[in-house]
């Protein structure tokens, strides 16, 4: 576990504070679906389009790759205590299924950290996916999300029959893109090029992270009665299948993934 180091940044933490507190807020700002018209999905289509030529010119370097299947995920190790340190990143821990999503001309293969398959349990996530006009390897959890915009696991596991709350597909990371394998950049490369991929509004959101401060965003999960926080080291690459010290999880109770 890394040392707790301070800065002068994080001495004066009122600007982080604020932007924590608005991040635990994210789960409570539930858009609706909008139905996209034609004219909206050509659009759709020609971003991407863009999008994927700018980051294959970016990562023109890079011999082209197949894309893999059934990747084990990264893991995380466990610490007790938060931490705070310029070099890592923190997100809140998302009480959930853990899924990685393979998008491939149009079908989409979601599957769980044991490698069983997600897609009848969780039709709108696919749905919401092959709409994406990309060929993607994609990190993150599905949740369920209550009125108080807390992650509700029993919901999430009763989801088919009572559909109750709102399915999220929280995504993370980005592991390969149209034939470039992304697993050797840092995370912070990866997020970038994901972040630029998702629409707005919708079942597929980005979950947000903010740098340094992680006792303080601890402490404002505990009062948000959340699961935990993640620390994720900003330069990592992404070690699939491997329980990593560059990712970290601090819960604040405990859970076990049935998935």
């Amino acid at each position: 576990m890394p040392q707790r180091k301070t800065s002068a940044a994080a001495d004066r933490q009122p600007a982080k504070t604020n932007r924590l507190k608005r991040q635990l807020r994210v789960a409570t700002n539930n858009p609706a679906t909008r139905r996209r018209s034609s004219t909206a999905n050509k659009r759709l289509t020609e971003k991407f389009a863009w999008i994927v030529e700018k980051w294959r010119r970016q990562f023109n370097h890079k011999r082209r790759s197949p894309m893999p299947h059934r990747l084990p995920p990264m893991l995380a190790s466990t610490v007790e205590q938060p931490f705070n340190d310029a070099d890592w990143q923190f997100e809140i821990k998302w009480d959930g299924y853990r899924t990685l999503a393979y998008l491939s001309s149009g079908k989409v293969d979601l599957r769980s950290r044991n490698q069983l398959s997600l897609c009848a349990k969780f039709t709108e996530v696919a749905e919401a996916l092959a709409k994406w006009p990309v060929n993607a390897v994609v990190d993150g959890e599905v949740v369920v999300l209550s009125e108080n915009g807390r992650a509700d696991f029993g919901a999430l596991q009763n989801w088919r029959q009572t559909q109750s709350g709102t399915l999220v597909y929280y995504v993370f990371d980005l592991l390969w893109l149209d034939g470039i394998d992304l697993q050797k950049e840092p995370l912070t490369v990866r997020q970038e090029v994901l972040k630029s991929l998702i629409p707005e509004g919708g079942v597929i959101r980005f979950s947000e992270s903010i740098d340094e401060a992680g006792i303080d965003f601890y402490e404002a999960a505990a009062q948000n009665g959340l699961e935990g926080i993640m620390a994720k080291r900003k330069s990592a690459p992404y070690r699939s299948g491997t329980r990593t010290k560059d990712w970290y999880k601090i819960k604040l109770e405990t859970r076990h993934e049935a998935l």
